[in-house]
C-alpha cells in the first residue's frame, strides 16, 4: 500500500514538475512574443529549441514564429528557412491573431533582397500548402497567395502566374470579407496588368478598389490605396480611348498623391495627365503641367517625377512639330539619367531617354536622306526590350510604333512592313478590349497613326518602283482600311447578333436605370448651358458642376457596362472580331458596280504629312502624299468654318472674300493633286469621302475649285466612315410604315414645326401611306424610341447637343413637358436601338458635330444611327436657323419623292436642294445655309432601296 502510494505521489510529483515546465515555456513564449528586443527573443527560443519534440504542437508552431519574425527584424538569415519551413507545417496549431499574414509578410520584406527567388516562392508555396486544409484560413491563404504573386510579378514571363495567384487570393478575400487582403491583391492585379495590356481588367479593378474604400472608410486603406486606384482607372481609359474621364482619374491621383505624400503614384499620374493632354491637343495645358511638376520635382529633388515629365515633354514637343526642342529634352534626359547613382536608376526610364532621342533623329532626319544607322539600332534594341516587358503594353506599341517609322527613314520598307504587321495585330488585341464601341477611334488615336504609317510605306514603294505601283497602291488602300470603322462595324453586328439579349433582366434593368440617370443628368446640363441669366462666373460654375455629374453618371454607366461585358465575354469577342475584311476584290466590286463615283480616302500620317488615296473603275487606285499634318488641317478647317459662319450672320448676298479664299485654299491642298494627276478628266459624278482627324471636319461640298464653282455643283457627295460599310447589304427587316416626324417637341422652334407638316403633306401627296407626325408634348423620348423602329424614313427637326466629354453622350432634346427623365434621346442609346430605317434625317443643331478620332470619323449622332444600322443619315455640322433649315429640308424631300423614270438618291436629292440655294443670288447662297448638311453613309438610297410603303 505504502508502495503504491509512493508511486502515486510520484506521479502526481512529475505531473505537477511537467505543468510547472509547460507553464514556465508559455511564460518564456509569451515574453518572447512581445519582440521588443529580437535578440533576446531569439535567446530565449533557442534555450527551448533542445526540448521541441516535448512541446505541445502551439507551443512549437509559437516558437517558430517567434524564430521567424526575430530572425526577420534582425535581418539575419541564418536558420531561417529550417524555421520558417517548420512553421508552415503546423500552420494550424497557431492561435496569434493574422500570424499567418504577419509572417509570410515580415518574411518577403527581409528576404527579398538576400534570397533568390526560386527560394522565396518555395516559402510562399510552402504557407500556401500548409494553409489550404485550414478551415478559417482564407484571408491568411488569400493573403500568401498575394505574397507568391508579388514574386511573380519581378518576372514578365511569370505575370500569367501571378494573375491567377492574384485571383485567387481576391476570390479567398471575399469569401473571408477581408476587404484588407482584397485591397492588396487588387491593387497589385491592377499594376501587372499594364506590362500584359488588359486594360479592361485595370478599369474594373480600379472601380472596385474605390467601391471598398468608401464602404470601409478607413484612414488607413484611404492613403495607401485611393491615389494608386485613380491612377489605374486614369492608365486603363487612357490607354482604352476614353481620354475625358482618363483626365479626370489622372489629375484627382495627382492631388492625393501629393496628399498622401505618394511619390510613386504622382511620377505615374502627372507623365499620364500630360500625355492626355497632348493627345487631346491641349498643348498651352499640358506645357502649364510641365511647368508645374518641374518646379515641385525641383523643390523636392524628385529626379524619377524630373525624368518622366521630360519624356512627356518630349512627346509634346514632337505632337508640335517641335522636332529640334524634342532633341534637346531628350539630350536632357539622357543627361541627368547618366548623372544618377546606380541605386536611383531606372531602367525603364533609361529605356525611354533612349527612345525620346531616337524620335527627336527619326524626324529631323530629312526625307530624302537616310536615317543614321546608330538611331536604327538604338530603336530596334528599345523596341525588343519593350517587347520582351510586354508586348501588348502601351509603351511597347508605342516602341514599336516609332521603329516601324525609324525602318522607314533607313529606307528598309519590307522589314517596315513586317514589323508593322506584327504591332498591328497586337494593337487590335487592345482594340478588342474597348467596351464602348463609340471609344475605340479614340483608342486609335492614342497611338501615332500606325494604319497611316503602312499605308505610306506602300505608298513610297509604289513611288520607287512603278512596275509594283498598283499593287502598292492597292495594299495602302487596304491598311488605310483597315483602321476606318472598327467600332461602327462591331456596334453593328452587336446589333444584328442580338447580343443584348445575352444579358439577364437584372442586367438589363441595371443598365436602363443608369441611362435614365444619365439622360436626366443630360438635360439638365443642357439646360443650364442655355440659361445665362446669371452672371459669368455664376453661369460657369453651375455649368461645370453639371458637366462634373454628367461625367460621373457616365462612368457609372460605363463601369456597369464593363462588368456586365465581363460576364459575357465569349459572345462579346466573337462580335468584336466581326470586322468586314477589306480586300482588292471588294474594292472591284464596289467601283464596279459605281463607275460614275470617285472614293477618296484621307489618312494622317505623321504630324507633318497625310495621304489621299484614290480609286474608281477608272483609274484603279492612285496614292498621293499632302504636305500637311493634323495639325495643319485642325487650324484650316477651324479657320474657314468660323469665316463661314462669320458670313451667315453677315448681311451681304456674297460670300467675304476671306471665306473664298479658304475655300481655294483647301481646294487647291485636297483636290489639287487629283487634278495635277488628271484623275478628275474622267466623267464622275459622285464623289465618296471617307476621311480621320481634322480633314472630316471640312464640307468638301462648299470647296471652290479655280472656275469659281463650288465642289458640290460639280458632284453628288456623301461621307462614309470606312469603304467596307458600303459593301455592307441591307440586314435588317423591311419597315413596316414610311415616315415619322419629329417636331418642335417643346414649342421653342416655330419653323420646325411647320417644316414637319409641310414634309408631311409631301409625302401624303405622292399617296404615301403610314406617315405619322410626333410634336409638342407628344414628342417625349419613350414616345420616340416607341415608334421610331418601324419607319423607313425618320426626321428630326429639334434641338440636340453636344458632349466633348463622352463620345456617345451626343443627343437631341425632345419634350419634357411630362418629365425630364424622358426630355433626352442620346447617343449611347440610339446606338442600340432595334432599327428598320433606311434613312434618318436630322435637322437639329450640330448633329455631326462632335470630337473626330482616329478610325471612326466625328463621333455625333450621325454616328449613333449608323451604328444601329441605320445606313443613310443626313446630319448637320453647325448650327443653322431653323426658317432657314426649314427651306433647305422641303426642297430636298421634294427632290427625293419627284416622281420620274430615274429616281434621285439621298445624296443627289440634297445635292439639288443644296444647288438650288446656291443659284438662288440671295443671302442663302452663302454656304453657311446649305454646306451645313452632308449625307453620311451610303448616299446611293433611293425611295427603292429606302422600301419606303405606299
Amino acid at each position: 500500500m505504502k508502495r503504491n502510494l509512493k508511486c502515486v505521489a510520484l506521479a502526481l510529483s512529475f505531473v505537477s514538475s511537467l505543468a510547472l515546465a509547460q507553464d514556465s515555456v508559455d511564460s518564456q513564449l509569451t515574453a518572447a512574443l512581445k519582440l521588443d528586443n529580437p535578440t533576446a527573443s531569439l535567446v530565449t527560443v533557442a534555450k527551448l529549441n533542445p526540448g521541441y519534440a516535448s512541446l505541445t504542437p502551439a507551443q512549437q508552431a509559437e516558437l517558430d514564429f517567434i524564430w521567424v519574425e526575430a530572425l526577420d527584424a534582425t535581418k539575419s538569415q541564418e536558420g531561417l528557412a529550417l524555421h520558417f519551413n517548420r512553421l508552415a507545417t503546423h500552420l494550424d496549431a497557431l492561435t496569434i491573431p493574422d500570424a499567418g499574414s504577419k509572417v509570410l509578410d515580415d518574411t518577403e520584406l527581409a528576404t527579398s533582397a538576400a534570397l533568390d527567388d526560386k527560394t522565396r516562392i518555395g516559402f510562399a508555396t510552402a504557407f500556401i500548402q500548409a494553409l489550404e486544409p485550414i478551415t478559417g484560413a482564407k484571408a491568411d491563404l488569400g493573403d500568401s497567395y498575394f505574397q507568391r504573386a508579388l514574386i511573380y510579378k519581378q518576372d514578365i514571363a511569370l505575370i500569367p502566374e501571378a494573375v491567377d495567384d492574384l485571383q485567387k487570393g481576391e476570390d479567398l478575400a471575399r469569401q473571408a470579407s477581408n476587404d484588407r487582403v482584397l485591397l492588396e491583391c487588387e491593387d497589385l492585379h491592377s499594376e501587372v496588368c499594364t506590362p500584359i495590356g488588359d486594360y479592361r481588367t485595370t478599369k474594373l479593378l480600379g472601380s472596385d478598389i474605390l467601391s471598398i474604400l468608401a464602404k470601409e472608410n478607413n484612414p488607413d486603406y484611404e492613403k495607401k490605396y485611393r491615389a494608386r486606384a485613380e491612377s489605374s482607372l486614369g492608365r486603363a481609359s487612357h490607354y482604352l480611348g476614353d481620354l475625358a474621364p482618363a483626365e479626370e482619374h489622372h489629375s484627382a491621383a495627382v492631388t492625393l498623391a501629393l496628399q498622401y505624400g505618394d511619390l510613386t503614384t504622382l511620377e505615374q499620374s502627372a507623365m499620364g495627365l500630360v500625355l492626355i493632354q497632348a493627345n487631346e491637343r491641349k498643348f498651352n495645358e499640358a506645357t502649364k503641367k510641365i511647368n508645374y511638376f518641374l518646379q515641385l520635382a525641383t523643390l523636392t529633388g524628385n529626379h524619377s517625377l524630373e525624368l518622366r515629365l521630360l519624356i512627356a515633354k518630349c512627346y509634346l514637343q514632337w505632337r508640335q512639330t517641335d522636332y529640334k526642342g524634342a532633341k534637346d529634352t531628350a539630350e536632357k534626359m539622357e543627361a541627368i539619367d547618366k548623372a544618377l547613382p546606380a541605386a536611383l536608376h531606372e531602367e525603364y526610364i533609361s529605356k525611354m531617354a533612349v527612345g525620346c532621342h531616337c524620335l527627336a533623329m527619326i524626324y529631323l532626319t530629312p526625307e530624302n536622306e537616310t536615317l543614321a544607322p546608330s538611331v536604327l539600332q538604338d530603336m530596334k534594341e528599345l523596341n525588343d526590350w519593350f517587347k520582351l516587358w510586354g508586348d501588348r503594353s502601351k509603351d511597347s506599341i508605342i516602341a514599336s510604333a516609332l521603329y516601324v517609322r525609324a525602318l522607314i527613314g533607313a529606307k528598309q520598307f519590307p522589314e517596315a512592313i513586317r514589323n508593322g504587321d506584327d504591332l498591328l495585330k497586337r494593337f487590335e488585341e487592345v482594340i478588342d478590349q474597348v467596351t464602348d464601341p463609340a471609344d475605340t477611334g479614340y483608342y486609335q488615336q492614342t497611338v501615332p497613326h500606325p494604319y497611316g504609317h503602312l499605308a505610306w510605306v506602300e505608298h513610297l514603294q509604289a513611288q520607287q518602283d512603278p512596275a509594283r505601283a498598283e499593287s502598292c497602291n492597292e495594299a495602302a488602300l487596304a491598311y488605310s482600311e483597315r483602321g476606318r470603322g472598327r467600332g461602327l462595324q462591331r456596334q453593328q453586328v452587336a446589333n444584328v447578333s442580338n447580343f443584348t439579349n445575352l444579358f439577364t433582366a437584372g442586367e438589363q434593368k441595371q443598365l436602363s436605370d443608369e441611362q435614365t440617370k444619365l439622360n436626366l443628368a443630360y438635360y439638365r446640363l443642357h439646360t443650364a448651358e442655355a440659361d445665362q441669366k446669371d452672371n459669368f462666373a455664376v453661369h460657369h460654375a453651375a455649368v461645370s458642376k453639371l458637366q462634373t455629374q454628367a461625367g460621373d453618371e457616365e462612368q457609372t454607366k460605363q463601369h456597369l457596362m464593363d462588368q456586365i461585358f465581363k460576364n459575357h465575354d465569349d459572345a462579346h469577342l466573337e462580335v468584336v472580331q466581326s470586322q468586314v475584311v477589306w480586300s482588292a476584290i471588294a474594292r472591284r466590286k464596289l467601283v464596279r458596280e459605281h463607275p460614275d463615283t470617285l472614293y477618296l480616302s484621307y489618312s494622317l500620317v505623321d504630324e507633318d504629312r497625310s495621304m489621299l488615296i484614290a480609286t474608281s473603275q477608272a483609274i484603279g487606285v492612285q496614292s498621293f502624299e499632302l504636305p500637311i499634318g493634323e495639325q495643319g488641317w485642325i487650324d484650316r478647317a477651324t479657320t474657314w468654318i468660323e469665316n463661314i459662319k462669320s458670313d451667315g450672320r453677315a448681311p451681304e448676298t456674297a460670300a467675304s472674300d476671306a471665306e473664298l479664299q479658304e475655300a481655294k485654299s483647301l481646294y487647291k491642298d485636297l483636290i489639287g493633286p487629283l487634278e495635277l494627276a488628271k484623275v478628275l478628266d474622267h466623267d464622275y459624278k459622285k464623289v465618296v469621302i471617307v476621311a480621320e482627324g481634322a480633314i472630316a471636319t471640312i464640307p468638301f461640298s462648299a470647296l471652290l475649285d479655280g472656275k469659281g464653282q463650288r465642289f458640290a455643283q460639280d458632284y453628288v457627295i456623301s461621307y462614309t466612315e470606312s469603304l467596307s460599310l458600303l459593301t455592307v447589304g441591307d440586314t435588317t427587316d423591311p419597315p413596316q410604315k414610311t415616315f415619322l416626324c419629329i417636331a418642335d417637341p417643346n414649342g421653342n422652334l416655330p419653323a420646325a414645326d411647320q417644316e414637319g407638316k409641310a414634309i408631311e403633306t409631301l409625302f401624303e401627296d405622292r399617296k404615301m401611306k403610314q406617315v405619322d407626325l410626333l410634336s409638342g408634348s407628344e414628342a417625349s423620348a419613350s414616345a420616340t424610341k416607341k415608334l421610331m423602329p418601324n419607319f423607313a424614313i425618320v426626321h428630326f427637326a429639334c434641338d440636340g447637343y453636344m458632349n466633348s466629354f463622352y463620345s456617345s453622350g451626343n443627343g437631341l432634346i425632345l419634350s419634357s413637358k411630362q418629365s425630364q427623365n424622358d426630355a433626352v434621346l442620346s447617343g449611347s442609346e440610339i446606338m442600340w436601338l432595334p432599327m428598320k430605317a433606311g434613312l434618318i434625317v436630322l435637322s437639329a443643331c450640330e448633329t455631326a458635330v462632335s470630337e473626330y478620332d482616329g478610325g471612326d470619323g466625328i463621333q455625333g449622332l450621325a454616328w449613333s444611327f449608323q451604328a444601329a444600322n441605320c445606313p443613310t443619315v443626313i446630319a448637320s455640322r453647325w448650327k443653322v436657323d431653323d426658317s432657314e433649315t426649314s427651306v433647305l429640308m422641303v426642297k430636298f424631300y421634294e427632290k427625293l419623292l419627284a416622281v420620274g423614270a430615274v429616281k434621285a438618291t439621298v445624296a443627289e436629292a440634297l445635292q439639288q436642294a443644296e444647288v438650288s440655294l446656291i443659284q438662288s443670288k440671295s443671302v442663302r447662297s452663302k454656304p453657311y445655309f446649305w454646306a451645313a448638311f452632308d449625307v453620311f453613309g451610303k448616299g446611293d438610297m433611293d425611295q427603292t432601296s429606302l422600301r419606303l410603303a405606299g
